[in-house]
This record gives structure tokens, sequence and C-alpha cells, in this order.
């Protein structure tokens, strides 16, 4: 018998949750044998370009939303031109 939709709705929200809170975790831990093997310094410098990575990112998603909504936004013109005649 197939689950309703609320259920599956927090099957998949505790699902995420966790995946979550692992991600957390392991972030940590991972964070924590950089700085004793590989010195604060790389960390620091590491952690400076991943969120120069990320504004990049989403300064670009930004972008190419906006080309995309250009793009329509013309098509929709020329639709109702050619619609017109």
């Amino acid at each position: 018998m197939s689950k309703s939709r609320v259920v599956n709705s927090a099957v998949n929200t505790i699902f995420n949750f966790s995946v979550k809170l692992f991600d957390f975790g392991i972030k940590f831990v991972l964070r924590t044998v950089f700085i004793y093997t590989l010195g604060m310094q790389y960390v620091g410098v590491s952690g400076l370009f991943t969120d120069i990575l990320s504004v990049l990112s989403f300064v670009e998603l930004g972008i190419a939303v906006r080309s995309l909504m250009r793009y329509i936004n013309h098509w929709q013109r020329m639709m109702k031109r050619s619609s017109a005649n």
C-alpha cells in the first residue's frame, strides 16, 4: 500500500536532517584533522578560498537566472508578435 504525502514528507525531512547532521560532524572532524596535520595557516587560506568560491557561485547563479529571464521575456514578445500577424 502506498504511503500518504504527509508520511513521505516526514520521512524525507528526517532523512535530510540526519544527512545534514552527519555532514556537520564530518566537516568538524576533517577541520580538526587539517588543523593538527597541516597547520592553522593552511586551514585559514583554504577557508578563504572556499568562501570566495561560494560567493562567486552565488554571483554566477544570479547572472544565469537573469540571462534566462531575459531570454524568456524576449521569446514571449516574439510569440505575441507572431500570433498577432
